[in-house]
């Protein structure tokens, strides 16, 4: 299972850099063809089904869920319309400990969309974590230390 840290505010959509970017780290998983072929990911290669992807939201970490210092790993599975390719049910195949998390991927992965006769089926890793990184300083710029408050 791949980790990936979402620091999403609330659920909105993100620009394509940002969405292929978390397709790029999101390896794993699972997909069924439309000729029921179940293929499995390989470590460390792109799915095939990542290539078809036509529209993807990532799965929101809510202020709320962040503040409570919600983390998981959860496996959802994405029931796609062979004919659009897209989603006509999204179900949890492991929750990831948190009902708001698994809600807030629920929602978004209703929105998902593939090429239309390819895939009948997806199923896809989604790890919440907390990280507390500084944001880079801009050059020429001085860190100061942090305070108690932040240690």
């Amino acid at each position: 299972m791949i980790l990936i840290a979402f620091v999403f505010m609330a659920p909105v959509l993100a620009v394509a850099a940002e969405v292929e970017a978390w397709i790029e780290r999101n390896e794993g998983g699972r997909a069924v063809t439309i000729n029921g072929k179940t293929i499995v990911a390989e470590h460390g290669q792109r799915p095939p089904w990542q290539n078809d992807i036509i529209k993807a939201v990532p799965p929101e970490y809510s202020r709320w869920e962040r503040s409570q210092h919600h983390q998981g790993k959860g496996m959802f599975r994405m029931l796609l319309d062979p004919a659009t390719g897209a989603v006509t049910k999204v179900e949890v195949v492991k929750s990831t400990g948190f009902n708001g998390l698994d809600q807030g991927t629920i929602r978004s992965l209703r929105h998902w969309r593939w090429k239309a006769g390819k895939w009948k089926e997806v199923e896809i890793p989604v790890t919440f974590e907390l990280k507390k990184e500084l944001p880079p300083a801009p050059a020429g710029a001085t860190r100061l230390p942090l305070s108690h408050k932040d240690l």
